[in-house]
């Protein structure tokens, strides 16, 4: 079963917030295990969650668009909540930046919150056939965690993602993985890092490390890491890493 995003309230004229209606449907589709539809459309929104047991999908990376908020205040256009968020799809839409200074395309960042109880982090998801493109700060960025091992963000499967970063910003890369990130498969798809316009700007497209507390894309001895716990398996098939400078780091 599906429910159509525009049933919602989501406009998809590439001007209107659709934030609020977007975020709505997914509520409703994962209270009542269904799907969300986007249909052909520009839909404007970002600081949408994640919820346990949904899929949304559209009618392809270049017809079904998410364009972010032109100058919000969301740090991210998808992220998830404290604790776990699991059984998750994406498929067949597009996700692209509006131009808003660090924003990251696709935040999972694995918390527990205040309580500290329990786990956190992002389990069992799929994402296929989603392009994402020029955002400032990551286009995705899994966040897990660390010390104890509870807070992991893992198996996840993806299938023909294009994943590309912009190229005049020195914070931008394609996909950062820090902390404990386990278990992904990639089949098909790219990272592109589309060259650099300045030496400030080095193409990087995919970081591996161990867990931080802030955002930290470089590849030097400077980084501070929270702990030393990082992810592990990782399985790359039949996709390419092009025009970086740097195609895969680990530190």
């Amino acid at each position: 079963m599906a429910i159509n995003g525009k049933d919602f309230g989501a406009k998809g004229d590439g001007t209107t917030n659709d934030s609020a209606a977007i975020q709505a449907a997914i509520d409703y589709a994962a209270a009542n295990s269904c799907s969300v539809y986007l249909p052909k459309a520009n839909y404007r929104a970002d600081g949408l969650l994640f919820r346990s047991g949904f899929m949304i999908y559209g009618d392809g990376r270049e017809q079904s668009i998410i364009t972010a908020v032109a100058g919000s205040a969301n740090t991210f256009v998808f992220g998830i909540a404290e604790g776990i968020t699991q059984h998750t799809m994406l498929k067949d839409i597009g996700i692209v930046a509006a131009g808003n200074a660090g924003q990251h395309e696709i935040h999972i960042w694995a918390r527990r919150g205040t309580s500290k109880a329990g786990s956190s982090g992002l389990w069992h998801a799929k994402w296929d056939c989603v392009r994402v493109y020029n955002f400032a700060g990551a286009q995705i960025w899994f966040q897990g965690g660390g010390v104890d091992a509870l807070d992991p963000i893992q198996i996840m499967e993806f299938y023909g993602m294009v994943v590309e970063r912009r190229n005049d910003s020195a914070q931008s890369i394609c996909v950062l993985m820090s902390g404990q990130v386990n278990q992904t498969t990639r089949n098909g798809g790219r990272m592109d890092a589309f060259g650099a316009n300045s030496a400030e700007a080095a193409g990087v497209d995919l970081k591996i490390c161990r867990q931080l507390n802030s955002y930290d894309v470089t590849y030097n001895e400077s980084t501070t890491f929270a702990s030393n716990k990082s992810g592990h398996t990782h399985l790359f098939n039949g996709m390419s890493f092009q025009q970086a400078q740097l195609a895969v780091i680990g530190a």
